[in-house]
């Protein structure tokens, strides 16, 4: 529920504070008073695009801020805790454009892009402007109202997600086709290239095995006869070898560390120096028997290098990266082979999101076509109280098939209404007058409206053209609805004026800056001038005033 409305620097409003009531609320005010104001700063805060005239002349910036109790809004409610912005069921809306045309919005204190507070303002305000008739006027307005009335948000999710995927693999589908050629070259070179690779066969880590093989094989002779050498000057000579001089050595240190304790330690490293020279010895020996020549390896692993060599040259790589190379062939290769690109398999996948798609559709269909009935039926009976007792609307509902398959099903929906019997049903926009029109739209919206979990219900001069009898039955079902929802509305009609709640009169007001609008909360009494105004223009008789107490039940 709207709870206050304070707005600074608007239009011609200097600064004005207003606290809306729980049911319905009126506001009046001679023809020029800016009654429209209130509704029109209400759109901007709720996210309207800010055009000229927005800020008060002399000002920087209009401040414009609505509060709302949303204790009792469960969609209010979780849409705010979903994005951290819940604050113990109240809900502060706030717009500032500067005079250069530049606005922030924000909720609850948080600054917010505007789709994100226009999201949020569906589902707290519903705003019947005065031309909202004429938006009735438009296709796409009257398959929303229709919607609207019969709570088709489930289908209407399903059926655009379903749209969503059935158009993307069309796109795909389509790309697919046109890079096809291209595709299939791809695939031949990289199936080449890789037959290339895996005849060559080279596992990971194996050219650094084969390399180093390939370096010792080439040099076997003089290593093996570098490590017999040393050996022989180690351990295998006939005549003195390093071993016989550190052991000699070793006897002569135990020797003196028998006499002198403190070289019983050098003793030992002696002794150790002798028993490595033996151990390098040996060591030695086995590696020099082990390096034998084998020119048929060697001449195996030159080769192998080589195709090694002249494809890492191929492929612009170094020879350790070939395997790591064959494997991004493989993926890019199996990506190409995925269903992904393979244009038969994407259009089964296409046809199969088509059907899925039209049987969404059918489904929406029929629930419209359902609806319709309900809608043309409950609106019709509201013109019937609004003083048009002959006239009829009927919601059509034609479905166009695969043509018109769109994110919103595929049926063109139309009101047609008939005003006078005899006559046949016309679309609304040839058959209704400028009165009519707004008489239709109204009832159509007060056959819609219950279906609609908004809390705030604003009409802002619907009743253009309307008098007498109607205008009272138009107040009464204004009033009816406030019953279960928060209403306001703007008026020009007494009878409208006097079912109201709580009633805020409009007015000019001069000041040293020029002219000002005022709003104030009207007691008993001041209503009754009001309404006596309306009635009976700027001359007030006690008999206008007689016939307003009459009309606030007095």
């Amino acid at each position: 529920m709207l709870t206050r409305i304070v707005l600074r620097d608007f239009a011609i409003v200097d600064q004005i504070e207003i606290e809306p009531g729980p049911r319905m609320n009126v506001f009046t005010g001679e023809t020029g008073a800016g009654k429209s104001l209130v509704v029109t700063a209400l759109g901007l805060v709720l996210g309207d695009r800010a055009g000229r005239g927005v800020v008060r002349t002399g000002a920087t910036r209009a401040d414009l801020a609505v509060e709302f109790d949303v204790a009792a809004v469960p969609s209010v409610r979780d849409w705010l805790a979903g994005r951290d912005l819940d604050q113990d069921g109240v809900c502060l809306l706030r717009r500032v454009v500067t005079r250069e045309g530049r606005s922030r919005a924000y909720i609850n204190g948080v600054p917010m892009p505007l789709q994100a507070v226009r999201e949020l303002g569906e589902l707290l305000v519903d705003i019947h402007g005065q031309h909202a008739h004429q938006a009735l006027l438009r296709p796409g307005m009257q398959r929303t109202l229709l919607d609207q009335y019969a709570g088709h948000e489930t289908l209407l999710a399903e059926l655009a997600e379903r749209f969503r995927a059935w158009r993307a693999l069309a796109e795909q589908a389509e790309t697919a086709a046109a890079r096809s050629g291209e595709i299939r070259d791809r695939r031949a070179l990289l199936q080449f290239q890789l037959e290339e690779l895996e005849t060559l066969n080279l596992g990971p880590g194996e050219y650094e095995t084969l390399d180093e093989e390939q370096t010792r094989l080439a040099h076997a002779e003089a290593l093996q006869a570098r490590c017999a050498a040393a050996a022989q000057e180690l351990y295998d000579a006939d005549g003195p070898t390093l071993y016989a001089r550190l052991a000699r050595i070793a006897t002569d240190v135990q020797a003196a560390a028998e006499l002198y304790p403190p070289l019983r330690e050098a003793a030992q490293t002696a002794d150790g120096l002798a028993i490595q020279a033996q151990e390098l010895a040996a060591v030695l020996r086995d590696h020099a028997a082990g390096l034998e020549a084998d020119p048929e390896r060697l001449a195996w692993l030159d080769e192998r290098l080589q195709r090694v060599h002249d494809l890492a040259r191929k492929y612009g790589v170094r020879p350790e990266e070939l395997h790591a190379l064959r494997a991004r062939f493989a993926a890019e290769l199996e990506t190409l082979q995925s269903p992904e690109f393979d244009v038969e398999a994407l259009r089964a996948r296409l046809a199969e999101a088509e059907a899925a798609l039209d049987e969404a559709c059918e489904r929406l269909s029929a629930a419209r076509t359902q609806a319709a009935v309900r809608l043309s039926e409950e609106a019709t009976r509201h013109l019937a109280e609004l003083g048009m007792p002959e006239a009829r609307l009927e919601v059509q509902v034609v479905p166009r098939g695969a043509q018109g398959r769109s994110a919103t099903g595929w049926d063109a929906v139309r009101f047609h209404v008939r005003t006078n019997p005899g006559q046949p049903p016309g679309p609304l926009e040839e058959t209704a007058s400028g009165g009519e029109l707004s008489r239709i739209s109204l009832a159509v919206r007060l056959a819609a409206v219950d279906a609609l979990p908004i809390p705030t219900l604003v009409f802002d001069e619907v009743d253009t053209g309307i008098g007498g009898a109607v205008a009272e039955t138009v107040g009464r079902r204004l009033r009816d609805l406030a019953a279960r929802r928060q209403v306001l509305c703007v008026t020009h009609l007494p009878q409208v004026a006097a079912q109201g709640d709580r009633h805020f009169l409009v007015g000019k007001e001069k000041t040293r800056g020029g002219v000002t609008t005022r709003v104030a909360t009207l007691c008993r009494e001041q209503r009754v001038e009001e309404i006596a105004r309306m009635l009976g223009g700027r001359r007030i008789t006690e008999r206008a005033r007689a016939h307003a107490r009459e009309m606030l039940g007095a």
